[in-house]
């Protein structure tokens, strides 16, 4: 049986205000009014990877995408530069995970040698084995990643953390062991 498609939130805002959004192409509007949502706005949308357009008129489109997961919050705040806007027919460029679209995760747990998952994907060392605590993981892709930790005889850890691009984000955890004295 397949699982229903969760929903996550979306908070939209950019510099200036009054930005149209489009996601997938489809511009949001209000059900009600159907008239088009306008930056800051927050929205609910279903969970997986969405491409996004924002337009305001007298600057030029920002696109990216966003990664959403269930019962999460992603803001999205982008400064728009002075150009002329496609409204909205510009396509939203390929992501492809460039440096500039990359940051780095810093991991540590006590005890130390927890294996590493980011999106449930192990993470490989050089030496060809699945990463262990404490670890710097470098190229991510920017948006926000789960990283699950693993170590014998305790709970596995599981964090969600938003990567920016040429940025570092720590995680710090302690494993709880199975059994308790």
């Amino acid at each position: 049986m397949m699982q229903a498609k969760q929903k996550g939130t979306v908070f939209f805002d950019t510099q200036p205000h009054g930005a149209k959004v489009y996601v997938d192409g489809q511009l949001l509007t209000d059900p009600d009014t159907e008239e088009s949502l306008h930056t800051p706005v927050r929205v609910l949308l279903l969970e997986g990877r969405r491409d996004y357009t924002l337009v305001l008129e007298g600057y030029n489109d920002i696109s990216g995408y966003i990664d959403i997961y269930p019962s999460a919050t992603v803001n999205i705040f982008r400064n728009f530069s002075q150009g002329k806007s496609e409204e909205g027919w510009g396509k939203p460029t390929p992501q492809i995970w460039l440096d500039q679209n990359v940051g780095t995760i810093r991991v540590y747990s006590e005890p130390k040698g927890a294996e590493i998952y980011i999106d449930e994907n192990p993470v490989i060392d050089q030496s060809g084995n699945i990463a262990k605590t404490p670890v710097t993981i470098t190229g991510i892709p920017d948006g926000i990643r789960q990283v699950t930790l693993v170590i014998p005889g305790h709970f596995d850890e599981m964090k969600f953390v938003d990567v920016y691009p040429g940025e570092e984000s720590n995680i710090i955890t302690t494993m709880r062991p199975y059994h308790t004295k």
